[in-house]
């Protein structure tokens, strides 16, 4: 920490010193591990639940998956080459919380799921410029 608070105060471009080719996040490898879940947040336990039982390839078996249309247009000749960006709304544009956020705006979203033990009542707020990304884009 101690270097890259040094690297950081030096004259020279940020850009020059270290080039930043690619970024990635990583946790270890978590099988094995014996998680307490209670003693996560609620949402986390909710969110880990669902996860669990979720199985996408039961949702949709792949064989269904490859005759469905495509999801997006076939991307215009000038932009032959270029990466698409699909973002899901949960959490990236958008934030649920089980209460009212004190200072923040009002939520863009009220609702209660009653598929949880005991229901949540969710209250959706739009992520800061989010409108101005969407209509961006």
């Amino acid at each position: 920490r101690r270097q890259m608070l040094a690297r950081r105060q030096s004259s020279a471009p940020l850009e020059s010193r270290w080039p930043l080719r690619e970024l990635s996040v990583q946790m270890p490898p978590m099988q094995g591990v014996e998680l307490d879940l209670q003693a996560m947040p609620y949402q986390i336990q909710v969110a880990l639940v669902f996860l669990r039982g979720f199985n996408p390839r039961v949702q949709v078996p792949d064989a269904q998956a490859a005759a469905l249309p495509p999801l997006l247009p076939a991307p215009e000749a000038r932009h032959a080459g270029r990466r698409t960006l699909v973002l899901d709304l949960d959490e990236t544009l958008v934030h649920c919380h089980p209460t009212l956020i004190a200072g923040a705006p009002p939520p863009e979203l009220e609702l209660r799921i009653e598929e949880t033990t005991p229901p949540l009542h969710a209250h959706v707020y739009l992520r800061p410029f989010a409108r101005h990304f969407l209509q961006a884009a």
